[in-house]
């Protein structure tokens, strides 16, 4: 991502994801474990990038906003009993991976969202540049302890 813009890296993967998924749907034996191994390597990047693209400009609401996407993970404890079951009502696995697809296509809202929605695209962008240590004023540890302990001459953070 140091070349590319993470949300349209994250656009990509998550398009690779829906497109071998609705492939593994109508895969046949070792096609269809090519397919689920191709979704899990799309898959890897999604999670740091859902995360890092959803806390950005949350201000002092950060801490807040990355309990709830983590605590929001509930895919990995309802969906695979979901597939199990339709697995088990078709007695094939095939047609199962239809389930997760749906959620996939559901979830694919929110690499659109960052990507075409003009206001979000540009919260998405506008931390890209990093203004730290390019000025000409050097890092002042006084300045970095007051702003942690809210105030100059407050004392250390332990003293609070």
């Amino acid at each position: 991502m140091k070349f590319a813009k993470p949300r349209w890296v994250f656009l990509a993967f998550f398009t690779g994801v829906i497109i071998f998924q609705a492939a593994a749907v109508g895969a046949r034996k070792n096609a269809g474990l090519a397919c689920l191994n191709l979704v899990l390597f799309f898959e890897s990047i999604c999670f740091p990038t859902i995360f890092t693209l959803g806390i950005r400009g949350l201000g002092k609401h950060t801490k807040t906003g990355s309990t709830v996407i983590v605590g929001a993970i509930v895919g990995g404890a309802v969906i695979p009993p979901m597939l199990g079951a339709t697995a088990d009502h078709f007695n094939n696995t095939g047609p199962a991976m239809f389930v997760p697809l749906i959620f996939f296509v559901l979830a694919y809202s929110f690499p659109l969202a960052v990507n075409f929605y003009k206001p979000l695209a540009e919260l998405m962008d506008g931390f890209l540049e990093s203004e730290v240590g390019t000025g000409d004023k050097g890092f002042n540890v006084e300045e970095a302890e007051a702003r942690e302990t809210g105030g100059i001459g407050v004392g250390k953070k332990e003293d609070i």
